[in-house]
């Protein structure tokens, strides 16, 4: 074994240039990976591309899009050299599940290259990692990533070894970087910009070499401590005696062995990722139970019990992680906020802010995403300004915060401060242009302060990156209607009605209210026609052609038999219960000149009426039928 190892261990600390042919040679001894050892098993069997994504309660979901053909043969061209370079991370990674790539399209992550998802055994791509101006190599991103997947379960965080080589140094390359005035390991993630992380570690990094530390990004937390360490490791990076005897057993040796428990535990991941959560349960609580080595699960169980909206059982589980994970002060905050979580979820507010208090306690001031999460509990509180405190000091951390925005907008009009609330959707439309939210939002609130025309801009606008969005059509169509412009609402009207046309019952009636405004009373009719044929139980066009009939100036159009035969259909359909239905059949009276019975269902009518316009419009044509004219009469 000694022999074997030998050319390994060379290869995998020299640079590219002098280890692909040796690694090659080692490579062509590999015929496969996981339970199938030494299978006849292609190594593509082990990637797959994904084009949508699961949600899994209690784990961030990024939203993603398919691959396009370029960017697979992009990413299967790293896959090969980095199975090559890093031939033990790669089949450590694939050993129990296949690797889960998905095309990230969510903002949230674009500042990185790649985010691992171990509880799918995934990893989420973003622009950046394929963007060829970039120098840094496609297969290093993969490695780095693979190495989080290894340690899907967060063995690392409370491995002694780990642990007494790593965290020492650490801590005194964060203690270093604090004292030259650095705020590098009090930010939050998202404040990491790529930029900000490069200047950071050119400026710092011998403080982290004097250490044995591959980078600065390495000191961030235990989990990033091993990806640095393996991506730097295959580059030709040295890292200490100690800590390069634990990465070669447990993450770089060949050949692997899989190991029958973390067979278990990706078993149990799987059953969590399918929605099989009783199973995923009771499988975390057999590994639990099995070995203490299995404790870090508690986290893993919590989330599943969260989800069955087992709140005690969860809050207890993460308690107990809190002493499984006292080494790692970034890891114990985490587990206070999702405890903090548990507690809002089961309305136990004061312990909620008291866990996510402990967060920000023991994350430092500096983190915007703790005061993000107070600020959720407040809201659930109904207090408001509190809530609004915390979002407004987690923008002034991170300026460019987009869901602080979001959260203060809604809070700000929960208050009735429009100016303000339009003031943040604004913001976050120059942060996040492609935000169509933010338009939308922005053109709601115009529209409830009737500033028409400005509304109309903000609908035109996302119209014009997304031309069929229903609800922005719809939107418009209707604030063109209230301005009077029903030319314009019932183009958009007709443009719906070509989108949804299952729903071109609904929007034909809006478009024939618009032709009647316009006098096309016949297209109207047309339109009520169509919408009966349609949904032939749907009281709306029954009751409108109607009322036209009965009312319209053009004698031409005015059929008095009919309106009552559509009248009393429609208040059939609703029971005699709907105001305008009631209208209408009054109307067919008084036009067949039966003005008695026009009282007495206008009356009814009145009876039903809810607004105190509803209620004033009745009585006028209760009046004017008890002196014996019609509504198109009294124009």
């Amino acid at each position: 074994m000694m022999i074997a190892s030998s050319p390994i261990r060379t290869a995998v600390c020299t640079p590219y240039s002098r280890c692909l042919p040796v690694l090659g040679f080692v490579f062509c001894t590999w015929l496969g990976t996981g339970p199938t050892w030494g299978a006849k098993v292609s190594w593509r069997d082990h990637f797959v591309f994904q084009d949508s994504v699961k949600t899994v309660a209690g784990f961030d979901g990024f939203a993603v899009e398919p691959w396009s053909d370029r960017e697979k043969r992009k990413v299967w061209q790293a896959i090969r050299t980095a199975r090559l370079l890093a031939p033990g991370v790669v089949q450590r990674a694939t050993a129990y599940r296949p690797i889960q790539l998905y095309r990230s399209r969510d903002p949230h992550i674009d500042g990185a290259r790649a985010i691992a998802s171990p509880i799918r055994n995934g990893l989420y791509v973003t622009d950046r990692l394929l963007d060829t101006r970039k120098s840094k190599r496609v297969e290093d991103t993969l490695i780095h990533e693979w190495a989080h997947l290894i340690d899907t379960a967060h063995f690392l965080e409370i491995d002694p070894q780990w642990t007494a080589a790593v965290l020492p140094r650490m801590n005194r390359v964060r203690q270093a970087v604090r004292e030259r005035g650095s705020k590098y390991f009090d930010r939050s993630f998202q404040q990491f910009s790529p930029d900000y992380v490069l200047t950071q570690d050119r400026k710092y990094r011998q403080l982290a070499l004097n250490e044995g530390m591959p980078a600065l990004y390495a000191c961030t937390n235990l989990a990033e401590s091993l990806a640095v360490f393996a991506e730097r490791r295959v580059k030709g990076f040295n890292p200490p005696a100690e800590i390069d005897t634990f990465l070669r057993r447990h993450y770089f040796d060949t050949p692997f062995q899989p190991d029958p428990g973390m067979q278990r535990v990706h078993a149990a991941m799987a059953l969590h990722v399918d929605g099989q959560r009783d199973a995923a349960i009771l499988a975390y609580t057999e590994l639990i139970e099995s070995s203490t080595q299995y404790r870090t699960l508690l986290r893993f169980r919590a989330a599943a019990l969260r989800a069955e909206r087992r709140w005690d059982e969860a809050i207890l589980d993460l308690t107990q992680a809190l002493d499984v994970f006292r080494a790692s002060p970034e890891a114990t905050a985490d587990i206070h906020k999702q405890r903090a979580r548990c507690y809002l979820l089961s309305r136990r507010y004061d312990d909620a802010i008291a866990d996510v208090t402990r967060a920000l306690e023991i994350s430092g001031p500096g983190r915007s995403d703790n005061y993000v999460a107070r600020a959720d509990v407040w809201q659930r509180m109904g207090k408001t300004d509190e809530a609004i405190a915390d979002l407004t000091h987690a923008i002034r951390i991170h300026p460019e915060l987009r869901r602080a925005y979001q959260q203060r907008a809604y809070l700000w009009r929960r208050q009735g401060q429009p100016e303000r609330e339009e003031a943040d959707w604004t913001k976050l439309m120059e942060l996040a242009p492609d935000d169509l939210n933010a338009l939308r939002q922005r053109a709601s609130l115009r529209k409830r302060q009737q500033r028409t025309e400005e509304a109309i801009a903000d609908w035109t606008a996302l119209l014009a990156r997304k031309s069929n969005d229903q609800s922005a059509l719809t939107a418009r169509a209707k604030t063109y209607e209230s301005a009077g412009k029903f030319q314009q609402a019932e183009h958009d009207y007709q443009q719906l009605t070509i989108i949804n046309p299952n729903a071109k019952f609904r929007y034909g009636m809006d478009r024939a209210r618009c032709l009647i405004a316009l006098g096309a009373y016949r297209a109207a009719l047309q339109e009520m026609d169509e919408a009966m044929q349609q949904r032939e139980n749907y009281y709306l066009p029954y009751q409108e052609k109607a009322w036209l009939l009965a009312t319209c100036s053009e004698m031409a159009i005015r059929d008095g038999v009919e309106a009552r035969r559509l009248a009393e259909k429609a208040c059939e359909l609703t029971k005699q219960r709907q105001f305008r239905c009631l209208e209408s059949l009054a109307a067919a009276f008084a036009e067949l000149g039966e003005f008695p019975q026009a009282v007495e269902w206008q009356s009814k009518a009145l009876d039903l009426a809810r607004t105190e316009q509803d209620r004033l419009t009745a009585r006028e044509r209760v009046a004017l039928y008890e002196s014996g004219r019609t509504v198109y009469a009294a124009k």
